[in-house]
C-alpha cells in the first residue's frame, strides 16, 4: 500500500466534507447576513434618520439587538467546531509527520535500490544468470517502491498545501465575521446612547419645571436668595439649547401663578 494512501486513512480527511470553500457571500459555506455589512461610519447616518422619523422607540432598540444576536447566532466561532474545522492544526502536525516517516521511507527505497543495482552488477560480472535474474528482479522492486514513495509524497505536499490555503482563507473569514460583529455593536450602543440622551434631556426639563415651581413659591413668601443661582443643567440633544440657566428658571417661574403653584 502507497504511504500516501496509509497516511489518508490514518487521518481520514475527506476533501470535500471537511475543507470547506470560502465563496463571495459565504463564510466556509456558513449561513451569515447577506446583507452589506453595516460599517462605523454609517451607524450616525442610522441615528439620524431615526431622529427625523421622532424619539427613539423600544422597537428601534429591537431590532438593533436582534441583529446583534442573529450576528452572534451566525458567528463563525461555534460553527467551526460543529465541523472540526477547528482540528485544522492537528491535521497539518499529522501531515508533517507523515511527511516526515514518507521521506524515511524514500531513503530506505533509494538505499535498497542501490544495494540492488550493485548486487545486480556484481552478478553481471561474475556471469551467474540465476543470481543475474535475481538480482533484476530486486532491483526492477526496489525502483518500484522509490517511484511509488516519491509520488507518495507529492501527494502529501499536495494536500498539506490545499489544507493551507483552506485555513488562510478561514483566517479571512473569521477577521472579516469579527469586524462584522463589532459594527453591529456599535450600532447596537448609538441607539443605547440616543435613547440615553433622550431620557437625560427629559429628566433635565423635568427638574426644571420643579426648580421653577420651587423658585416662585420662594418668590411668593417674598424670599430673595436661592441656592439655585448658579444652576446649570446640561442638554445632550445635538439641536437646540445646551443648557438650562438660572435664568431660563426664573422665566418659567414667572410664567407660574399662585392657583398653579398651590394646586402643585
Amino acid at each position: 500500500m502507497l504511504l500516501t494512501d496509509r497516511a489518508l486513512k490514518c487521518l481520514r480527511l475527506d476533501a470535500r466534507a471537511n475543507v470547506p470553500t470560502c465563496r463571495p457571500g459565504s463564510v466556509a459555506n456558513l449561513p451569515i447576513p447577506t446583507t452589506t455589512p453595516l460599517r462605523p461610519q454609517e451607524a450616525p447616518k442610522l441615528l439620524l434618520h431615526v431622529g427625523r422619523e421622532g424619539p427613539v422607540r423600544s422597537e428601534m432598540r429591537t431590532t438593533v439587538v436582534n441583529h446583534l444576536s442573529s450576528c452572534k447566532t451566525l458567528f463563525p466561532y461555534s460553527a467551526l467546531k460543529k465541523n472540526k474545522l477547528a482540528s485544522f492544526p492537528e491535521n497539518l502536525l499529522q501531515l508533517e509527520k507523515a511527511q516526515r516517516e514518507q521521506r524515511g521511507e524514500i531513503e530506505k527505497a533509494q538505499t535498497a535500490e542501490q544495494r540492488a543495482a550493485e548486487a545486480y552488477a556484481a552478478a553481471l560480472a561474475d556471469g551467474d544468470d540465476a543470481a543475474e535474474e535475481r538480482a533484476e528482479k530486486t532491483l526492477k522492486q526496489a525502483s518500484e517502491a522509490t517511484t511509488q514513495a516519491a509520488q507518495g509524497k507529492r501527494g502529501l505536499n499536495t494536500l498539506l498545501a490545499t489544507l493551507t490555503t483552506e485555513i488562510e482563507k478561514l483566517d479571512v473569514a473569521i477577521s472579516d465575521a469579527k469586524q462584522r460583529l463589532a459594527d453591529y455593536r456599535q450600532a447596537q450602543l448609538n441607539a443605547a446612547r440616543r435613547l440615553w440622551t433622550e431620557r437625560l434631556d427629559k429628566a433635565a426639563q423635568d427638574f426644571a419645571k420643579v426648580a421653577a415651581q420651587f423658585t416662585a413659591t420662594e418668590k411668593a413668601l417674598g424670599r430673595r436668595y436661592s441656592n439655585l443661582e448658579d444652576i446649570n443643567v446640561p442638554l445632550q440633544a445635538p439641536m437646540g439649547p445646551k443648557h438650562i440657566t438660572h435664568r431660563k428658571i426664573l422665566e418659567m417661574a414667572q410664567a407660574l401663578s399662585i392657583e398653579e403653584l398651590l394646586a402643585a
